[in-house]
């Protein structure tokens, strides 16, 4: 049901706002990667598997940046 809604409103902003429709995804890929952060601070106490975590969302960062750039 939930899927079904999601995919119902995701059609409509492709239509109606595709500018937004890709800041959409931009800001799904930006938590995806602030809760992949999240879960490396949370199961690795280390200095060192913190700041694997840290350039893997900052890489994941950059590359939404590139890519979901709207003109």
């Amino acid at each position: 049901m939930c899927a079904a809604l999601l995919c119902v409103y995701l059609m409509l902003h492709i239509l109606y706002f595709p500018c937004s429709f890709f800041y959409f995804i931009f800001l799904f890929c930006y938590y995806k990667s602030v809760v992949a952060y999240a879960i490396a601070l949370a199961s690795n106490g280390q200095w060192e598997g913190n700041m694997v975590g840290f350039l893997y969302t900052k890489n994941i960062l950059k590359l939404n940046l590139e890519t979901y750039q709207v003109n």
